[in-house]
């Protein structure tokens, strides 16, 4: 009795050391030392270790000058007293790549669970089998693609437009911090500070949207237009599937002039500053032909 609960001491002391215990009890109950088999396990050898050494001794090299910069700069604004300035850009950076990095994505990847329901043939395998080359024009690569594909397509345009809405940060800034300069222009009787500090950011969100909803359209347009194609030659082509697929063009054409039209709406705020021959600003033409034009245009996109 006393020697197994020796025996289980041992193997409770194995267990939380990690050792391996084969047991020394003997058929007849007696314990025997000879028997107990101690191993202690293989210590891993840390693979990654010569890694992360490299890096520790690459990083400064590449990196060093650059950290340097930064840290005496910060130093420099401390002293001065103007510390929140220095972070204020970097808190405002990170928080615009935050910010159209989700909202892209979502711009981007949304449109394409719907288009999933609308037309199931982008994730299904083919119907036809192959028995010579010239199969396989017919056969519908898309399911193998398409779902790499839109997440490759979202990510990439979401980091993109991220990475340059970051770098507007000082437009952005004087739009956050914009007061009124006191003085309207006579056209359009808006404040000085609207043509100075918020029409360039609106500019820029302009030129994100439509860049954005326009690579969204030309996808939609050549994965909805080979869909069809496919479906028609392989003999499966149904008035349905022609239907489901200009849907899926003409709302993505849709989304995209509901874009466009903010285009020529703010396109109407840059004549005053346009340069003429004699002088800068509205001319007589402008006013009474391209302003009118443009509020037409923005109109009939808004109607399409």
């Amino acid at each position: 009795m006393r020697n197994a609960k020796c025996e289980i001491r041992i193997s409770k002391f194995a267990f939380l050391f990690g050792i391996h215990y084969d047991g020394g009890m003997r058929d007849n109950g007696a314990f025997d030392d000879d028997v107990i088999d101690i191993k202690q396990p293989r210590r891993r050898r840390r693979k990654w270790l010569p890694y992360v050494l490299g890096g520790v001794l690459v990083a400064p090299l590449l990196f060093g000058r650059g950290l340097l910069e930064f840290y005496i700069d910060a130093l420099w604004f401390s002293s001065l007293g103007y510390a929140d300035v220095y972070w204020y850009k970097f808190r405002l950076g990170a928080a615009l790549f935050i910010v159209f990095l989700v909202v892209t994505f979502l711009i981007t990847r949304l449109p394409f669970l719907l288009l999933n329901r609308l037309l199931p043939q982008l994730t299904e395998r083919s119907r036809l089998r192959m028995t010579s080359v010239e199969d396989l024009k017919e056969v519908n690569f898309l399911p193998v693609v398409y779902r790499p594909g839109v997440w490759v397509l979202s990510v990439a345009v979401a980091l993109m437009s991220a990475a340059s809405m970051s770098a507007a940060w000082p437009e952005f800034a004087q739009y956050l911090n914009a007061v009124d300069g006191g003085v309207t222009d006579p056209i359009f009787h808006r404040d000085v500070s609207f043509y100075l500090f918020k029409l360039p950011v609106l500019d820029l969100v302009s030129s994100w949207l439509v860049t954005t909803f326009l690579i969204l359209f030309a996808v939609v347009t050549g994965v909805s237009l080979y869909t069809w194609y496919i479906e028609k030659s392989q003999g499966f082509g149904t008035a349905q599937t022609r239907r489901r697929a200009t849907s899926a063009v003409s709302a993505a054409a849709a989304a995209l002039a509901l874009v466009l039209a903010g285009s020529p709406y703010i396109g109407r705020f840059d004549l005053l500053q346009s340069r003429q021959d004699l002088f800068a600003g509205v001319s007589y033409t402008d006013a009474n032909v391209r302003l009118p034009a443009l509020d037409i245009l923005a109109i009939a996109l808004l109607v399409a």
